[in-house]
């Protein structure tokens, strides 16, 4: 299901597909055959869905960007080259996850290394990358991408993703891929490892946070348990490589444009939204379809509910003026509100100021 619950993918008879309820009369959209596909990614805003597809028939089987309206399909990772496992989506629909293996080579196989894959990109991108260079030395799995792409967090066996870690046990990591740099969060701030397996770790949408389960009694003070213990941790924030300066780290550039060519000022799908407004706003800026906008209202007794798609972590304020006309100022209504994925609600008194509302970003601090 989409974020905002108005788009469903689901089996109708030997057929995978959605159905959109936007419409008056929804129509199901087919894109594969039942028991085959997953969707990893359904969207509230455009037509872009990402899938899993599993076949035995050659270019069949891999990550798909499916396009039902369109009635295209794009290969995003060949199921013949790489053994997909684990995969998801970040919120954005710009970059796919998953765990697997490069097949066809070595014998024995290398370990599970996690990778991502910009739909917007030309290439696959491994995670799981040590300190030394090297891919991870033991395998990884259970990769999940916060919303807007920028924060992986898998667990592994391996010793190699950061200097030090000589426990022997499953830790749980997470890599920054705005700034490049991995993490142990199976770590206590002293160094101290943890003496036992780590499992099912997740990330918040805005990245700030992951949580995990631990069989092990350090990482918590006083917990001489060896029962499961959820963990709860802050994820580190690095400063993000900007190599060319324009104000959008280097990564989410190539992730959207698939280029360093462009710049802050740049409007690649011309929806009057600049790359530096849609990077604030965490929406896609090749995409008309996904723009920060007014998704509706709702009467209340006293006033009215508006509602706009929201993204996590974002801070919106609502705002109003007595006329398009004119230089008269926009007036905050209300508290600024903290997105999260999916309509955002926020109830406006009629006795307010202003006839005429809109939404904005409140950049964030750097």
């Amino acid at each position: 299901m989409s974020p905002d619950g108005w788009r469903v993918g689901c089996v109708q008879g030997d057929s995978a597909g959605w159905f959109d309820f936007h419409r008056m009369n929804s129509v199901f959209s087919p894109f594969g055959t039942a028991g085959s596909v997953s969707v990893l990614r359904t969207p509230s805003q455009g037509d872009s869905m990402i899938v899993h597809q599993r076949s035995l028939a050659p270019g069949e089987s891999g990550l798909f960007e499916v396009r039902p309206e369109l009635g295209t399909r794009s290969l995003l990772v060949s199921g013949q080259e790489f053994g997909i496992g684990d995969a998801g989506v970040s919120a954005d629909g710009a970059v796919a996850v998953f765990a697997g293996r490069l097949l066809q080579r070595g014998n024995p196989p290398e370990p599970r290394q996690v990778y991502v894959r910009a739909v917007h990109g030309s290439g696959v991108e491994r995670i799981s990358t040590g300190w030394d260079g090297g891919p991870a030395n033991g395998d990884c799995r259970s990769p999940h991408i916060s919303g807007d792409g920028r924060f992986v967090v898998f667990t592994s066996f391996a010793s190699n993703l950061v200097a030090g870690d000589t426990n022997g046990f499953a830790d749980v990591f997470v890599r920054d891929r705005h700034s490049g740099v991995i993490h142990c969060l199976s770590r206590r701030d002293d160094g101290t490892q943890e003496n036992g397996h780590c499992a099912g770790v997740m990330i918040s949408g805005d990245g700030s946070t992951a949580v995990f389960t631990t069989f092990g009694t350090r990482l918590i003070p006083g917990d001489a348990s060896s029962a499961p213990t959820l963990v709860r941790v802050t994820v580190p924030q690095q400063a993000v490589l900007d190599g060319d300066g324009d104000g959008l780290p280097d990564v989410w550039e190539q992730d959207h444009l698939a280029t360093l060519d462009q710049d802050g000022s740049g409007d690649s799908d011309q929806d009057g939204a600049s790359h530096l407004d849609e990077y604030r706003a965490r929406t896609a800026p090749a995409d008309r379809a996904s723009r920060l906008e007014m998704a509706g209202t709702r009467r209340l007794a006293g006033g009215m509910e508006v509602h706009w798609h929201g993204h996590a972590g974002v801070r919106y304020q609502l705002e109003a003026r007595d006329s398009l006309q004119g230089a008269a100022p926009w007036v905050a209504v209300g508290e600024p509100v903290v997105g999260y994925e999916g309509l955002v609600h926020q109830r406006v008194d009629l006795t307010g100021p202003g006839s005429y509302l809109r939404v904005r970003v409140i950049p964030a601090q750097p």
